[in-house]
């Protein structure tokens, strides 16, 4: 399971979460899930 970094794009809150295949994330702060996925340096290294 990849680590994603995200935005939330109604509170601003940045998080990381470890993410299922088919899971649809939500915010921890306000439980919103329009978020932006961010590009994560771990998820790219190799």
């Amino acid at each position: 399971m990849p680590i994603y970094e995200y935005s939330c794009q109604r509170c601003g809150n940045k998080f990381e979460l470890l993410v299922r295949a088919n899971t649809r994330p939500d915010c921890p702060d306000c439980l919103c899930t329009e978020l932006t996925q961010k590009l994560s340096l771990v998820s790219t290294a190799a």
